[in-house]
């Protein structure tokens, strides 16, 4: 339980989305349409983790990090006394555009055919 009481870890994170559509019927042809649609998301994140003198971690690196000469005896830190902050941002942003084309109809009173065909990033 003491790990947990001198480690803090805080994420932060931002996100933006929009979505936007059209449908556009096409004169003269009954039944036939255009649709588009573009999506465009932005996302922004903060990671912050600190682990003091006293984590497992923190130790660890310190020990790691120490040299032993053998001719002296001496032990020497390489790095200075303390805890370790960790401290990511990432940002990132996607975008999607589709286009589709819409055919429904009846033909005879008896035959429906509904077709689409489309055009759009996977």
């Amino acid at each position: 339980m003491d790990e947990l009481d001198n480690k803090d870890d805080t994420r932060k994170e931002q996100t933006f989305a929009m979505t936007v559509g059209l449908n556009i019927p096409i004169p003269g042809v009954k039944g036939l349409s255009l649709d588009g649609q573009f999506m465009f998301e932005r996302k922004n994140t903060k990671n912050r983790t600190f682990a003091n003198e006293n984590t497992f971690e923190a130790r660890d690196l310190y020990n790691t990090a120490t040299t032993y000469d053998a001719n002296t005896g001496a032990l020497t830190n390489n790095l200075p006394w303390g805890g370790i902050l960790n401290v990511t941002n990432g940002n990132s942003q996607n975008y999607s555009i589709r286009g589709q084309i819409n055919y429904d109809g009846v033909i005879d009173e008896i035959h429906q055919i509904t077709a689409l065909g489309w055009n759009g990033n996977p």
